[in-house]
């Protein structure tokens, strides 16, 4: 079944880059006077339709392949950046700071750089380059690579367990209630 036009207008703008909620507002335009929890709500309604995600996840993949995204070129941009060696962008010493002529960067000593700005005044001026956070970029590879892992702790109701009920301990009318509340006929 296709989408209608306003659910692809939807599904574009998440996979463009925009929140749930800001994307149902841009193809629900009336919705834009509804107050925050109504919009969350039926966003995420939308967004959990089978066939809206499907289109999502369609977009998401169109575009990056079409801008050669991939695991390989990630790891190695953030590879550059961390293992990068800042001596081959500037120098620095007693004398000063000194800052290498980009025309002989390479692309791959380029990539090391975040920013370069350039301030002149009446009485002189200065010149800074900012570069790309080393840890930062070591810490996004270790994840990858799997040297660290996040712990979450899950707790029930008031910091409690979590309250499990299997579904075959549930009566027929507690499955059937069940079902209900999730849209499905027994």
């Amino acid at each position: 079944m296709a989408l209608t036009p306003k659910q692809e207008t939807f599904a574009t703008g998440i996979a463009s880059g925009l929140s749930q909620a800001d994307a149902y507002r841009a193809a629900y335009p009336c919705s834009v006077k509804w107050k925050d929890g109504s919009v969350w709500k039926r966003s995420s309604e939308l967004a959990a339709n089978g066939e809206v995600l499907g289109r999502i996840s369609e977009l998401g993949a169109k575009a990056a392949a079409a801008n050669e995204v991939t695991v390989e070129r990630i790891v190695r941009e953030l590879s550059l950046i961390a293992f990068g060696n800042k001596r081959s962008v500037m120098t620095w010493g007693p004398t000063g700071v000194k800052l290498k002529d980009s025309e002989g960067l390479t692309d791959d000593e380029a990539a090391q750089v975040l920013e370069v700005k350039e301030t002149t005044s009446a009485t002189g001026g200065s010149l800074s380059l900012k570069t790309h956070d080393k840890v930062k970029a070591l810490e996004l590879l270790g994840r990858h690579v799997g040297m660290f892992t996040d712990k979450m702790e899950v707790t029930g109701k008031s910091g409690g367990p979590i309250a499990t009920k299997a579904e075959r301990d549930l009566t027929d009318d507690e499955l059937a209630a069940e079902l209900a509340r999730h849209g499905i006929k027994p």
